[in-house]
């Protein structure tokens, strides 16, 4: 029996290699398209989702600008499985999200995925403008709007409000936010002269925000010594130790003088003769509080959350010095007097 000569072994190899040539792109584009549908349905899927989840949340959905909503929030809420975000080409985990849009021309949500959809970080004291009422964001101009007679919005709680970022992380996906002003404008914390729990300053904040959306009212509270402490790079800090802090020194030194010095002037804004101390603007006007005498006293900052431990009645308030310290919780004719600026903590897709 003849066996194959080389020529002709050699030209079986190449007629092979020529068909691989042809066949093997030919199914890897096979491959790669049903890859690339799989991941289209799946895409559309989650759009679908999505829209469902849009549907029963109307109320979270801004009229203009873009809704973020991310993944994670669809398998917290049980609409989205592991196997559904496994991605079809590389059985990588999807972690985009679904952008929202309102399109004024069909008068509809239009729904479309993000593979990219990182979250932003923001800056301590980066201005949000923001309605705790419908739970949307809104315009500076709007917020500029809703002022007292005097031009400022101390005492103000509802509508358009500015607010100041502090505290955030790239891995939130919410963010915390700081009023500008106090909507109480002067209460006590605890008119006992007792630090073992907050009273009238807590029914103030349940005043205050009882027609906010529910979502924001329930995150509402006040700012913590401690989380001041972090806005100011203060590693030191010790709420039990009943000291002034000021902000630019994080030592009980003062260290700016002049109107907009301060490097946090947006934590003790319209507060009374704050200028001195570096805030961008002060609110002088007086305001009547609960004696029997209708004195007329000035609003000198706000309170925190944190009392002093080792006292019996000290708690920690931010002071229009611009430091945070010691206080008695009683509301007094002196420069003790402080009101309520709350903090929320908002979806950051909330943000336009």
């Amino acid at each position: 029996m003849k066996g194959f000569t080389l020529v002709e072994l050699l030209a079986v190899i190449i007629i092979l290699g020529l068909i691989a040539l042809i066949t093997i792109p030919a199914i890897n584009n096979i491959i790669s398209d049903s890859q690339e549908k799989a991941y289209n349905e799946q895409i559309k899927r989650i759009e679908s989702i999505a829209r469902n989840w849009g549907v029963t949340n109307t109320k979270l959905l801004p009229d203009s600008g873009t809704y973020y909503l991310s993944l994670d929030t669809l398998k917290e809420e049980g609409l989205l499985k592991d196997e559904d975000i496994k991605n079809p080409k590389d059985k990588s985990v999807m972690n985009g999200c679904v952008a929202i849009r309102f399109d004024e021309q069909t008068n509809q949500y239009v729904y479309y995925y993000l593979e990219e959809c990182n979250n932003k970080t923001y800056e301590n004291g980066t201005p949000i403008y923001f309605n705790p009422v419908t739970n949307k964001s809104c315009t500076e101009q709007e917020a500029n709007k809703n002022m007292n007679s005097n031009g400022t919005p101390t005492g103000i709680t509802e509508g358009c409000m500015k607010w100041y970022t502090f505290n955030d992380s790239s891995d939130s996906d919410t963010v915390n936010l700081i009023l500008d002003h106090n909507t109480t404008v002067i209460v006590a914390w605890n008119d006992t002269n007792s630090n073992t729990e907050m009273k009238e300053v807590k029914e103030a904040l349940q005043s205050d925000t009882k027609n906010w959306n529910k979502s924001v009212r329930e995150t509402a509270r006040l700012i913590t010594a401690d989380e001041i402490a972090q806005i100011t790079r203060y590693s030191g800090f010790d709420s039990n130790q009943s000291i002034y802090i000021y902000f630019d020194s994080n030592t009980d030194k003062q260290s700016v003088f002049n109107k907009g010095e301060s490097k946090y002037s947006w934590l003790f804004n319209y507060t009374n003769d704050c200028t001195k101390y570096g805030c961008d603007v002060e609110d002088n006007n007086k305001y009547i509080v609960y004696n029997s005498d209708n004195s007329e006293y000035n609003t000198y900052g706000y309170w925190t959350s944190t009392p002093i431990s080792n006292t019996e009645y000290r708690v920690w308030r931010v002071h229009s010095k611009g430091f945070y310290g010691r206080s008695g919780g009683t509301r007094t004719s002196s420069g003790d007097n402080a009101g309520l600026r709350p903090v929320i903590t908002i979806p950051k897709m909330l943000i336009r």
